[in-house]
């Protein structure tokens, strides 16, 4: 299997799903797992908790609890395989008072041609915390739609990195309901684009209850004649005071090919409440580059630098000193630098 996934195998807690169905599983009693369908009672109590009524009731869905007020990390790894579509749905839960660390991987095997279809569905339930990170590796052979719907309940926290470090063409609607009292979302996202391919994000952040933050950070670095697309959405609706909402988008190019396309929108319906965004678009500052030289560097070596500033912010969301080493590794290999 893929090295980087081999590395991070280490975890106790490891779910493998292969082509949208749960091949391997080996958690531990804190966690409970199962496949199943929306009109299973395991995971009904939870669906209403989720954020979409267009579920289809014979789809089959992976569900994911921490049922224990306990503090655990888990790996789930999606893996492809074969010239097919394959449409899967993954609900990860939370239970009270818990805090819960998610590393989310994509890979495939092989270069079979794929179209990918996947859900996503995060419950943060009450005075709990989930840290999610999610590493996508997939090669140009491989077209993903991804959409992530998250739901923050009171006094809740969720902090999420995602880096798109995929090859291919990805569509990303990323979608976060803060919905009660004290709810909290730290979302950044990073991607690189290369070659002719196209990756998009749509992430929206809703603010439906009073006293909710959101922040939101993204960077995009585009190469060749790669073309990417943020569009950040923050939404404060009437009533809901003391909210704040914080954007800050920006994407690097570094080929006169290169096509970027950034979109800070902010929906404020409400007076008494924090809104503020910020976006750039650009190329590697000229300055810099000389400052740096001038000091001994080469070029190869200024570039490196300055990029590894700008996807910082990104990278220190991870906890793990080791985990923030292979996302640093595995940037540094997709821009050859």
């Amino acid at each position: 299997m893929h090295n980087f996934i081999e590395e991070l195998k280490e975890y106790e807690n490891l779910l493998v799903i292969t082509n949208g169905q749960l091949t391997s599983k080996n958690v531990n009693d804190n966690f409970e797992v199962v496949e199943a369908s929306q009109g299973d009672e395991r995971v009904g109590d939870y669906y209403k908790k989720a954020l979409k009524d267009d579920q289809n009731p014979s789809e089959k869905i992976i569900f994911v609890n921490q049922k224990q007020s306990t503090s655990e990390m888990i790996q789930i790894i999606f893996v492809y395989e074969g010239d097919q579509n394959v449409n899967e749905h993954l609900i990860v839960a939370s239970d009270k008072f818990s805090k819960l660390n998610v590393i989310e991987n994509r890979v495939n095997l092989n270069n079979d041609r794929i179209d990918v279809l996947t859900k996503v569905e995060v419950i943060v339930d009450d005075e709990s915390n989930i840290d999610y990170l999610v590493f996508n590796d997939l090669n140009t052979k491989v077209d993903a739609t991804i959409n992530r719907h998250t739901k923050v309940y009171r006094n809740a926290s969720y902090n999420c990195a995602f880096a798109e470090l995929s090859e291919g063409n990805t569509f990303g609607d990323y979608y976060t309901d803060l919905a009660a009292e004290g709810a909290v979302c730290d979302s950044k996202a990073v991607t690189i684009v290369k070659e002719d391919k196209k990756q998009q994000f749509d992430i929206n952040i809703n603010h439906s209850a009073k006293h909710t933050v959101s922040h939101n950070l993204n960077r995009a670095v585009v190469d060749e004649k790669g073309s990417a697309v943020f569009n950040a959405i923050g939404f404060i609706a009437k009533g809901y005071s003391q909210s704040k909402c914080f954007q800050d988008s920006k994407m690097l190019t570094l080929s006169p090919d290169a096509k970027t396309e950034c979109n800070p929108i902010l929906l404020i319906d409400e007076y008494d409440v924090e809104a503020n965004h910020a976006a750039a678009v650009g190329q590697l500052d000229e300055e810099s580059m000389y400052y740096l030289q001038s000091r001994g560097l080469s070029k190869k070596q200024c570039e490196k630098l300055l990029i590894y500033g700008f996807l910082m912010p990104v990278a220190e969301v991870i906890e793990s000193e080791e985990l923030k080493e292979k996302f640093i590794t595995n940037i540094t290999k997709k821009l050859n630098i």
